[in-house]
């Protein structure tokens, strides 16, 4: 649900409530392209799962606006790439990091951690 928005220009940056937490997100759409940009209105809110940093310290000091405190549920590594499912208050969430990473971040299944989005690398959907 949208709480509210500031823009300039063709930009707009959009706060959100999404279940419970706040989210951020920069849209290239003002009220005046966009009609469903009003406080109250319902919106989807999309991203790529190789835009997800995952954390294992919720509180770490970072510019990166939106987190998301998530359970993990299973990892699927492959020699290159990593895919780690993740359980986001009954939403599942997917992070693609390199393996390397992967085991350096060191999580298994039914570890908390939190999930890392910045503000210009997610969408909005109407609804």
């Amino acid at each position: 649900t949208i709480t509210g928005f500031e823009s300039s220009n063709h930009l707009s940056l959009v706060d959100l409530q999404v279940q419970g937490d706040s989210v951020t997100v920069v849209i290239v759409e003002t009220e005046d392209t966009a009609d469903y940009l009003k406080p109250g209105n319902r919106v989807a809110v999309t991203f790529k799962e190789t835009e997800v940093a995952l954390s294992r310290e919720p509180s770490v000091s970072i510019s990166l606006r939106n987190r998301f405190s998530c359970t993990v549920v299973r990892i699927n590594e492959g020699r290159i790439l990593t895919a780690i499912d993740l359980d986001y208050k009954g939403t599942p969430l997917q992070s693609i990091m390199t393996t390397r990473s992967a085991r350096e971040l060191s999580v298994k299944p039914g570890d908390q951690v939190t999930a890392l989005v910045k503000t210009n690398e997610l969408s909005l959907i109407q609804r």
